[in-house]
């Protein structure tokens, strides 16, 4: 019998990347582009993909900094500037279960017409989670929709 798994976020491959490579020698980095999928009941299908971009770092302190340079890096490759008016991005300070209170953020886009889209999060890995991939070292990370860019 064959199976199949859908995924709702890239994150959990990547942070079970780092737990069977716990041998090396860190800081880790890591990337992965893939498509997630979505429940759409108006679809005829029920579901959508969804393309999207996550990467995290890894080592002995969290270094959100280095993950949200690489975020402010990818953002400047798509022609989209850090900056809270039309066409740019911004993050939001936003309680997301996945990172640690006070250390987490929507990736917000203002669209030409002013509107805001969430395109996905940053921030700092719960040490909840990480226990649960049996992980000893702080991780942060961002997840981003990247489809209105392609």
């Amino acid at each position: 019998m064959e199976y199949q798994e859908c995924r709702l976020t890239l994150l959990p491959g990547l942070l079970k990347c780092i737990r069977e490579n716990k041998m090396h020698a860190l800081p880790f980095k890591m990337f992965e582009v893939s498509d997630v999928v979505f429940k759409n009941p108006d679809l005829p299908r029920g579901t959508q993909n969804q393309r999207r971009a996550c990467a995290l770092f890894s080592s002995t302190s969290a270094q959100f900094e280095i993950t949200s340079g690489l975020l402010d890096t990818l953002m400047t490759a798509l022609n989209v500037p850090h900056r809270k008016e039309n066409g740019g991005y911004y993050l939001e300070a936003a309680d997301i279960p996945t990172y640690l209170p006070g250390r987490s953020a929507n990736v917000v886009r203002v669209a030409e017409n002013g509107d805001k889209i969430i395109l996905g999060s940053i921030g700092v890995i719960h040490p909840e989670i990480l226990r649960n991939f049996e992980l000893d070292y702080p991780v942060s990370s961002f997840e981003i929709n990247i489809e209105p860019f392609l």
